[in-house]
């Protein structure tokens, strides 16, 4: 007798088209491949960067029954999607979302909350010797949680830290450019807006010749970032949430396997949006295996390519720290990887 193959089906929707292209582009290369190794059944719509097609797009996957349902890209989008899923009763399974205000029942983030972002990155501007720091957040819960984040880590490491607006950002560039009355030689200065908004602004300060003491922005944790800035991106740090390290996995490829499979199926080396997009998918094909219900997978302990998968009582993921890495002569380097202190 012929054994019954179960195919199990996924859906996501992700903004394939519209302000969110470069890094959907990322993520769906990570889900094609989790969905390759598994044979998944595997359904992505393009909701063109749209929160209201993102729900209506979830609205049908769950309709249809489909059995693993993985988040969209953008903390904002996300927050609209989850009560429709996770009200539905269903696990959302999020790698796209990180702002902190997002933790909630069913909502299985296997990525660390944005306000662990600028630790590492800190750390790093400390052990140059710099004690002040400036934050330059863009628009909305993401960033404003990035930058309350980078205070609180700037104050646990015994730095001072001043927070501006983009205008503000750019008038002390413009006064350290043409007066030096206001130097940034010992200053970390870090962006946290968009990925059009982060290109912006270190090209303003590259193309103004300013010294700064750390250049730091959250976009420049992708390839595109380099490849829109060239030499421009250079000393340029960013936190990122994963970098191919050589440690035990319970749950998928690990991190160099991850890259050699991802490099022979599409010529190019991974970014962290396409690994955390495949550890979810990872995570969410053996909890589906294995029938995990919310209450299993809220107190599963695996380790995957990202690191520890680790969910506490209120489903904030717990179990790592981004680290910071620094782009030279072309490519992003791992320069510190600390955890915080316990809170």
């Amino acid at each position: 007798m012929l054994g019954l193959v179960v195919v199990l089906r996924a859906g996501v929707s992700l903004g394939l088209t519209g302000r969110y292209a470069i890094q959907a582009r990322e993520v769906k290369a990570g889900i094609n491949l989790w969905a390759a190794d598994h044979a998944v059944d595997l359904d992505i719509i393009d909701d063109q960067g749209s929160p209201g097609r993102a729900v209506a797009a979830y609205h049908d996957l769950v309709a249809a029954g489909v059995e693993i349902l993985l988040g969209p890209y953008g903390s904002g989008t996300v927050r609209r999607v989850a009560p429709v899923v996770c009200g539905s009763g269903r696990l959302l399974w999020n790698h796209g979302g990180a702002a902190d205000d997002l933790a909630a029942p069913l909502l299985a983030t296997v990525i660390a909350p944005a306000s662990t972002y600028l630790y590492s990155l800190l750390v790093l501007a400390r052990n140059a010797g710099l004690e002040h720091v400036v934050l330059a957040p863009g628009w909305g819960p993401f960033a404003k949680q990035v930058a309350e984040g980078g205070r609180q880590a700037a104050e646990t490491l015994g730095m001072r830290t001043r927070r501006v607006s983009a205008d503000q950002a750019d008038a002390l560039v413009e006064d350290a450019s043409t007066t030096r009355a206001a130097s940034l030689a010992a200053v970390a200065l870090v962006f946290a807006g968009t990925f059009e908004e982060d290109v912006a602004a270190v090209r303003r300060v590259r193309e103004a010749r300013v010294e700064v003491g750390l250049l730091g922005c959250v976009a420049a944790g992708i390839d595109e970032f380099g490849h829109r800035l060239g030499r421009l991106a250079d000393g340029v740090v960013a936190p990122a949430q994963w970098c191919a390290r050589d440690h035990p996995v319970d749950v998928g490829p690990s991190g160099q396997e991850f890259v050699r499979r991802f490099q022979w199926r599409f010529g190019r080396t991974p970014d962290y949006l396409s690994a955390q997009a495949a550890a979810a998918g990872y995570l969410a094909g053996e909890a589906a295996a294995h029938g995990y219900r919310p209450d299993e997978v809220r107190r599963w302990r695996p380790d995957t390519l990202l690191g520890p998968f680790r969910l506490d009582r209120s489903w904030r993921q717990t179990g790592y720290t981004p680290v910071a890495v620094q782009w030279r002569r072309g490519r992003r380097v791992v320069v510190a990887a600390e955890p915080p202190p316990q809170r």
